[in-house]
């Protein structure tokens, strides 16, 4: 018994010291600011390039993190640099567009629209365009619906086109191809022009797909990858279309509404784009709309996902508010575990990644550099393999119950749990316990039934497993335990002609989008679930409680492949099966 305390204690000193002050190893230095850093750092030698929106634009020693110079353009710098022939580094800021030699003197500055500046529409607009280098132009969209293109060499405008909307700001980096220019617009509409006439080829309203009702702005950059045009927004919708008529090839609606603005880019015909409140990162095979992977990222993610080697690289922020905290966090491209995390205050937007460092402007004010190696450490990665909840059916209140769920550690370092629940009736075991990658635990549930009131709606108790050494800090997992409870003399059944009454889905056969009515006679819970003609589930589209009254419920069938599907609904424990057919 002693040895094997004393084995405990060797492993939880192991633990500390493998998990604590991972951080502080990865960081190799940061260097601080007066104000924001959305733009990404671009780097040329041993120098990094980055603006800040305290109104400077900064060289540091990419391996020191000191300060070489740094110029003052007196107003917001949200714009990603661009490099000419490796002499001339030009950027925008407060509508102005500079060019700097690399040793920070200015070469000339040109206003690109004599108007008002609008940095941010709102809250969560981050963005603004970035100049695009095509042989010795710079383009950039600026407000009002205007595309500029600057000489570098002197500062001139030699190009100058404006969307016929002409109010909304154009804050895309433009993509350039096949003698063409792609930007998108805050109205959500993407604009084409000729590069050599500067006249408008075509345009695509997203508005038109009617998929959202709000702002359908397009934000982050277009890209045109083997003949085809990708781009998302706040439409909620990633879009492939024929860059050279804008016909649409296929489009991925996001089935929750979320922001589709984290890129897109594309490495080996796969496609990464980061989503909004979703917060998580998707794969798409490039060539169609075909959806390979999505993973947690755990934090919104507005910038532009990096690729190197294995890796996907993504900067994100939490919850509402800039300051609100964030991080970089690795993917693996081949399995999508997330394999590396680093931790900031405040929100990251596109990192930079050069020989082994990970260079990110953060919302603390700060540029920092990380290597990636050094977060590439061995986690646990605790789940639970079955998410669903346990439904224990209805029960009288007399004497207890017990059921059980297994917690797996499938990463490739130790961990240690803490188990507890929200209950006070409720029993727990083990409260605590180490996992060993590649081990499992049976977690124990008694729930005692005596003593609680019968009501007719279902209680939900939750059993928490907090994780201490995971690569999320104080992660959390949840198991949801429902039941019931009747007292003795209560039948245990509703009669479902009094509850509810369900009406028929419409239409059916459906090609894109149907209806089904419903009413209820009294607060209820609802589970609609979808699920294909093998048992797979493929949509969650109702879990919550309804009040009384009648209802909608709206499915969208639009990226289902054709062929029968079935729809369960559930109100108060009562299942209702209707197949659907879909052409």
């Amino acid at each position: 018994m002693k040895t094997k305390f004393t084995d405990f204690l060797l492993l939880v000193s192991f633990l500390f010291i493998s998990f604590s002050g991972q951080a502080n190893d990865a960081k190799k230095w940061s260097f601080t600011t007066n104000g924001r850093v959305i733009a990404t750092p671009i780097i040329q030698g041993d120098t990094i390039f980055v603006g800040s929106c305290d109104g400077y634009f900064y060289a540091i020693n990419a391996n020191t993190g000191n300060e070489i110079w740094k110029y003052n353009s007196e107003n917001e710098i949200r714009t990603t640099a661009a490099i000419f022939s490796k002499e001339i580094i030009c950027f925008e800021s407060g509508n102005t567009m500079f060019g700097l030699d690399l040793a920070g003197n200015l070469l000339w500055s040109q206003m690109i629209y004599d108007g008002e500046l609008t940095n941010e529409h709102d809250q969560w607009d981050v963005f603004r365009s970035s100049p695009t280098l095509y042989d010795s132009i710079a383009y950039i969209g600026s407000e009002e619906g205007w595309v500029i293109g600057v000489n570098v060499k002197n500062g001139e405008i030699v190009f100058k086109a404006q969307t016929p909307e002409a109010d909304a700001t154009i804050e895309t980096t433009p993509a350039i191809y096949d003698g063409k220019i792609y930007v998108g617009d805050w109205l959500g509409v993407l604009s084409v022009f000729d590069i050599n006439t500067q006249s408008l080829l075509w345009q695509y309203d997203t508005k038109d797909d009617k998929t959202y009702g709000w702002v359908n702005a397009i934000v982050s950059k277009p890209l045109i990858y083997n003949d085809t045009l990708y781009f998302g927004g706040r439409s909620c919708n990633l879009y492939a279309l024929n860059p050279e008529t804008g016909e649409k090839i296929w489009m991925y609606h996001q089935p929750n509404n979320m922001w589709l603005f984290g890129g897109p880019v594309v490495s080996e015909n796969v496609m990464y784009v980061g989503s909004s409140y979703q917060k998580v990162v998707y794969a798409f095979n490039s060539n169609k709309s075909e959806l390979l992977w999505e993973t947690m990222v755990y934090g919104l993610n507005y910038g532009d996902p990096v690729v190197h080697n294995d890796y996907v690289i993504v900067g994100t922020g939490n919850q509402d508010g800039i300051n609100a905290g964030g991080s970089i966090s690795i993917l693996d491209k081949h399995n999508h575990n997330l394999v590396g995390r680093y931790t900031v205050p405040a929100w990251v937007e596109t990192p930079l990644y050069h020989e082994g460092i990970i260079y990110f402007g953060c919302s603390d004010n700060n540029i920092y550099a990380v290597s990636k190696q050094d977060l590439l450490i061995p986690y646990p990665n605790i789940v639970l393999k079955d998410i669903n909840q346990i439904d224990l059916g209805q029960l009288t209140n007399t004497g207890s119950i017990d059921t059980s769920f297994y917690v797996y550690n499938i990463g490739e370092s130790y961990d240690s749990i803490n188990c507890a629940s929200s209950a006070s009736y409720v029993t727990v075991s083990p409260v605590s316990a180490i996992l060993q990658p590649d081990d499992s635990i049976k977690i124990s549930v008694t729930i005692n039934l005596s003593g609680l009131q019968a009501t007719a709606f279902f209680n939900t108790i939750n059993v928490i497993i907090k994780l201490n050494y995971n690569i999320i800090p104080e992660i959390e997992l949840k198991k949801m335990i429902t039941l019931k409870i009747n007292d003795n003399q209560s039948t245990g059944i509703f009669n479902k002609s009094s509850s509810f009454n369900i009406g028929q889905l419409i239409p059916n056969p459906v090609r894109q989008n149907a209806s089904l009515n419903y009413s209820l006679k009294k607060l209820s819970y609802v589970d609609a679930r979808l699920f294909n003609s093998t048992g797979k589930e493929v949509e969650h589209l109702i879990n919550s409680y309804k009040i009384a009254g009648k209802h909608t419920l709206n499915i969208n069938t639009s990226d289902l492949e054709n062929g029968i599907y079935l729809l369960i609904l559930n109100i108060n424990g009562i299942s209702s099966t209707q197949k659907i057919t879909v052409i």
